[in-house]
């Protein structure tokens, strides 16, 4: 009888080590699926990004209800000009909604933070580097593409010599674009 029992222990271990298993399994293939990015989401919005510049060609041209906007000034340190900024914004007429905010400044390097939005709500965030020494090369290009508020894509490529730009990139791509957004309606809101 002593024997039965251990043997039925050792059957109820067995399936109880399967049945954790095929727990463990399920969360785990859960977690990878939903971690999966539906592809139709990241090229449709890199799809309407290149609509957006597109459109923001065009519309001095041929559309009132949209407007593009530039703000460019020196960057100095006393008498010293170290650089220079532009801001770069296209958005609809009435400056509630907004397309694309773009900057860029060159005190060092040329920085492009480039930011698209859909319905007011941010989608894709660029971030370029470019050094002026060597006919404007790309040395550093980031992506980031958005759902909500999450980080659903993302691509990133170093060239040699970006390392040392780096503290220039290392910010939250996402919170810089929500921050100029909000910089945007609040400036076309007092314009008001």
């Amino acid at each position: 009888m002593i024997y039965n029992l251990e043997l039925i222990i050792e059957v109820i271990m067995q399936q109880f080590k399967q049945f954790l298993l095929t727990i463990i399994l399920t969360t785990c293939s859960h977690r990878f699926l939903y971690a999966q990015v539906n592809p139709a989401i990241v090229s449709g919005i890199k799809v309407y990004s290149k609509q957006v510049d597109s459109l923001s060609k065009l519309s001095l041209l041929y559309n009132n209800d949209l407007m593009s906007s530039v703000s460019e000034g020196i960057i100095k340190t006393g008498k010293k000009i170290d650089g220079g900024f532009g801001l770069y914004t296209f958005s609809n007429q009435k400056g509630d909604s907004v397309f694309r905010i773009e900057y860029h400044e060159n005190i060092d390097i040329n920085i492009y933070k480039t930011y698209y939005f859909k319905h007011n709500n941010l989608i894709l965030s660029k971030v370029i580097l470019q050094e002026g020494n060597q006919g404007l090369k790309i040395i550093y290009r980031k992506e980031e593409i958005y759902e909500g508020n999450v980080c659903i894509w993302t691509n990133t490529i170093k060239e040699k010599g970006a390392e040392r730009y780096l503290d220039k990139v290392n910010f939250s791509m996402f919170d810089d674009g929500m921050a100029s957004l909000t910089q945007f309606l609040k400036n076309t809101h007092n314009s008001k």
